[in-house]
């Protein structure tokens, strides 16, 4: 919809189809039954009205818990062959639509014209090369020491931390980690002595702690479970685990870039201390 650009404020058009990000949109569930639409390309952006009004634009502009960038998506028939998006700025007076220019615009639906009425096409995203689904050992570049649940805490905010290599290979180790992909390209990271918790981060400050909690409760405001995981493509092998609470601009690090055993996980800015890169190591399954 916007030709590839990442900055805040650009007005948002439609295109012919071609394989391109900018042209797939992450549809991300919010409040009251609304959605978030984000650009694959510039994740940290969403769909956004610039009023309440008729015929303003809609651009791109970072993520926040406003209402303009919430939309109602409805369908239009009882086959699901199109559908509208109705702004909660507007309070669903107005929907998503385009002019004869391509332009995006906030305007009046009308079932007897096809200028906001959309297709929603699933398209699967591509999960990463060479990172396996299912139980993975995660071991820190720098310190070669492995991601960990002290003794197999299972209470909601044990603080992740990292421990040398207890030996235990079985399904039920705090040391082996489960790793889950879903449809719209992130993963939760679930330690196997207690599946139904993962990984969670709050908010997308630096130093942020890294703490269990279950994956599939309604999170509180600014945490989230889910991660991206994103292929360093070094000679280590290693790969970076971007948070989803941060808009993935902060990544799983240990703390202070220590070497020592019973260091904290946190997220962290992207640097150059290999603290924050991950080689995961496939182990397999009876």
């Amino acid at each position: 919809m916007n030709q590839g650009h990442t900055t805040n404020e650009t007005r948002c058009a439609t295109f012919p189809w071609s394989d391109y990000d900018y042209k797939l949109w992450q549809l991300k569930i919010a409040d009251n039954g609304d959605y978030e639409l984000r650009p694959m390309h510039a994740i940290d952006k969403s769909l956004t009205v610039e009023s309440e009004n008729e015929n303003v634009n809609v651009i791109i502009y970072d993520r926040s818990s406003t209402k303009s960038n919430k939309w109602k998506i409805i369908p239009n028939d009882s086959n699901y062959t199109s559908y509208r998006l109705m702004s909660n700025e507007s309070d669903y007076q107005f929907a998503l639509g385009v002019t004869t220019q391509r332009w995006c615009k906030q305007m009046s639906y009308s079932s007897s014209t096809t200028a906001a009425k959309w297709e929603i096409e699933y398209v699967k995203p591509l999960q990463v090369p060479g990172l396996e689904e299912g139980v993975n050992r995660i071991k820190n570049v720098r310190s070669g020491y492995y991601l960990d649940v002290p003794n197999s805490a299972t209470a909601d905010g044990t603080q992740i931390k990292q421990y040398a290599f207890n030996g235990n290979n079985t399904m039920t180790s705090n040391q082996l980690w489960r790793v889950k992909y879903h449809w719209d390209g992130t993963y939760t990271l679930s330690p196997m002595h207690c599946q139904e918790k993962g990984l969670r981060v709050t908010g997308g400050l630096n130093d942020a702690l890294v703490q269990l909690y279950p994956t599939d409760s309604i999170p509180m405001s600014g945490t989230s479970v889910y991660w991206q995981i994103i292929n360093n493509d070094d000679s280590y092998g290693s790969y970076r685990i971007a948070s989803e609470a941060s808009n993935f601009t902060k990544v799983l690090a240990i703390e202070n870039a220590s070497t020592l055993q019973g260091a904290n996980a946190i997220e962290y800015t992207f640097g150059s201390a290999n603290n924050d890169r991950w080689i995961f190591i496939k182990i397999p399954t009876p």
